[in-house]
């Protein structure tokens, strides 16, 4: 069973770890367009999910807005 994050209702968290979920590309793009709209997460890791090579270049474009976002990982 998967878990759904919706980072709007986070608030004030800095530190979003969603690391080992089975997050696949379209999970990925909704949790990174809702960080485009986020002021306080830092840290987003997306560690060891099947996220995919074609989804990095979306990510990338829509975390260019995102001026809080310090550090991201997905490494697999």
């Amino acid at each position: 069973m998967k878990s759904y994050i919706f980072i709007h209702f986070i608030g004030s968290v800095e530190l979003l770890r969603i690391s080992d979920n089975n997050i696949n590309p379209i999970d990925a793009m909704i949790i990174i367009k809702s960080l485009a709209q986020n002021t306080s997460i830092k840290t987003l890791i997306l560690c060891n999910n099947s996220i995919g090579d074609k989804c990095i270049n979306e990510i990338a474009n829509v975390l260019r807005n995102n001026t809080t976002l310090e550090n991201f990982n997905i490494n697999n």
